[in-house]
């Protein structure tokens, strides 16, 4: 809704008002005795977090096609996905203290990197010539876009993704106590499918086989499906090892075809981002609040087999209509 307010703004702004917000939004969570101030100071914190993704992303894709596109987005993502696996584990210590020093301490992060961010943008001419995409397009004469149909089965993909990957995070930890895995186990599954998401974003950012290929993005999303039906019957650590395995791979890889197909050829690319953006945290609410009520309910077996008829049911609705589509080209 405030993506025409978002493309406006100069992207050091935005990202500097979303450091600051969220910053203060979980100082504010900390300072209130109220549950009903907690729930909109933390609404408020997911307003200023939307403030920065769709900003970030289409900031460090502007004006650049294939391999340099391609290289802006593997630096991205192996940035906020070591940043995130490093916090995981720094969050952890700090909340296993107390909740109030594990909030605090994420205060203080955010308002370093606003304090950074500021610095730097105040001493760099280039970042503070930088103005907002759409002031941007505005100077550029006979601007075509040249966006690929494959963004809208990518998104659907990356949205299946994070579905499932919110079912791992939250709801397979569950699961695994009734198979007898420590945490330590766990732990490690976990860790086994972040590092080979980090990886592998490494490779894909050196290659280019991927991309513009409508029969890998629906691949990807039919052994993503046959990974759910496999670990319905899963029972022991190495076989898990193995899915958790090949589910890092097909989460970089989804993720990619979405982020770059989102921003190929497209002239509004904070649009396109804060859609990439949206079917991301879609799909993780969605996993979390549907799978854990079926898990309740049916059991683990159970909700991995509705996910991967649901994956499957997607995959050949898909492939229909990119052979309609195809046809009356």
């Amino acid at each position: 809704a405030l993506g025409s307010l978002y493309e406006r703004v100069k992207p050091r702004k935005m990202v500097m008002l979303s450091l600051f917000g969220m910053a203060f939004s979980i100082a504010m969570v900390v300072l209130v005795k109220s549950l009903k101030l907690s729930l909109i100071f933390l609404s408020l914190y997911g307003l200023f977090m939307s403030m920065l993704w769709p900003q970030m992303e289409s900031w460090i894709t502007r004006g650049k096609e294939g391999k340099a596109l391609n290289k802006a987005t593997m630096w991205f993502n192996l940035m906020w996905s070591s940043a995130t696996g490093v916090s995981s584990y720094i969050a952890t210590y700090f909340i296993s203290k107390s909740v109030t020093i594990g909030l605090l301490s994420g205060v203080v992060t955010l308002f370093i990197t606003f304090v950074m961010v500021f610095v730097i943008s105040t001493f760099v001419p280039s970042i503070r010539a930088v103005k907002g995409e759409r002031e941007a397009n505005k100077e550029k004469l006979n601007l075509v876009d040249n966006s690929t149909t494959l963004r809208f089965y990518s998104w659907i993909g990356v949205a299946s993704a994070y579905l499932i990957l919110a079912i791992l995070n939250n709801i397979f930890p569950l699961y695994a106590q009734s198979l007898s895995f420590s945490a330590s186990t766990v732990g490690s599954l976990l860790v086994i499918r972040g590092l080979t998401t980090f990886v592998c974003f490494i490779l894909l950012g050196k290659a280019n086989w991927w991309q513009f290929k409508f029969s890998l993005i629906i691949l990807s999303q039919i052994v993503l499906a046959l990974c759910c039906v496999f670990s319905s019957y899963f029972n022991s650590v190495l076989a898990f090892a193995f899915v958790f395995f090949v589910i890092g791979v097909l989460i970089s890889l989804i993720y990619d075809f979405s982020i770059f197909h989102s921003a190929s050829g497209a002239v509004n690319r904070n649009k396109r981002m804060i859609i990439h953006e949206v079917m991301i945290n879609g799909g993780a609410v969605i996993g979390s609040l549907l799978g854990g009520g079926i898990y309740e309910n049916f059991g683990y077996s159970f909700l991995m087999w509705c996910i991967a008829i649901l994956l499957l049911l997607s995959t050949i609705v898909q492939s229909i209509v990119y052979k309609i589509k195809s046809c009356t080209v």
